[in-house]
């Protein structure tokens, strides 16, 4: 009789059905709200199929994708990669296929494999205009230009260099879309920008005009253009831009490295009086 209590006592210690509770899927992701992704995995690593099976309300498709977020925030991009494709595999009608393409797209450009990323991004892109999602897709257009223009870096020679092109044709690509004018003044502030790293002074210019005459109010027009001598205001601005004063002083910079320098400076005494009226109103 002693042996057996020994035994059941022993067994009762030992036994994890005994010893723990076996984890739910709300464990992990409160642990992914809260960022702590050592945990999310421990328990994310386990079978899914068996977690999944301890709530009716997280079904494995699900799981998958969450393990793939926790993956791709600790930058196991390949292991993500593989859990997108798992998913897209074996679960070919699950609600959360789209999310599923997108997430390996990410994974991949954080592989700096962004050619594959961007392929599959465009061809899936489809699904969110159908939800009239346009600012995301102009969103995850902008995030995949920055990808392109964005220098490796020094110690990792085997990362692909910066395509400015690329990510030129990306910005382009944002402001033909039906977007908002907050998400078309990022966009083309951004390629305003990207002319200027590569010291391509007469575009610089061009987009700097174009910029203004979209988003700066107090643009009057080109010095010795008709609108500068008839109007003080600008009524075709869609909205104040950001940015338009730091364009307005670059805008100067590269007249002057385009030896215009008396034009340059009208523009730059232009500039100084309106900061000058905005401080002190």
């Amino acid at each position: 009789m002693k042996s057996i209590l020994f035994f059941l006592t022993l067994w009762a210690t030992c036994s994890p059905c005994f010893s723990q509770q076996a984890p739910t899927v709300g464990e992990p992701l409160t642990a992914i709200g809260r960022k702590n992704y050592v945990r999310a995995l421990e328990i994310l690593n386990d079978d899914l199929k068996s977690l999944a099976g301890n709530d009716a309300a997280f079904p494995e498709d699900e799981l998958l994708l969450h393990r793939a977020r926790v993956l791709f925030f600790t930058e196991d991009f390949t292991k993500a990669v593989e859990d997108c494709e798992d998913l897209l595999n074996r679960f070919p009608e699950s609600v959360w296929r789209s999310k599923g393409k997108f997430m390996k797209a990410q994974s991949l450009a954080g592989s700096r494999k962004f050619e594959e990323a961007l392929s599959i991004y465009q061809t899936s892109a489809a699904d969110l205009f159908a939800e009239g999602r346009k600012d995301a897709i102009a969103g995850e257009l902008m995030s995949f230009a920055e990808m392109f223009a964005r220098s490796p870096d020094p110690g990792k020679l085997d990362e692909p260099a910066a395509d400015y092109g690329k990510a030129l044709a990306l910005y382009q690509q944002v402001l033909q879309m039906e977007s908002s004018d907050t998400v078309k003044e990022q966009a083309q502030f951004r390629m305003f920008q990207l002319f200027g790293i590569l010291k391509q002074w007469p575009q610089v210019s061009s987009s700097a005009l174009a910029y203004l005459s979209d988003f700066d109010p107090d643009w009057r027009g080109e010095f010795g253009s008709l609108e500068r001598m008839t109007r003080q205001k600008n009524p075709g601005a869609k909205l104040p831009g950001a940015h338009r004063f730091h364009v307005r002083y670059l805008h100067g910079e590269a007249l002057h490295r385009q030896n215009r320098r008396e034009l340059s400076v009208k523009y730059l005494r232009e500039l100084d009086d309106l900061i000058g009226a905005d401080e002190g109103e």
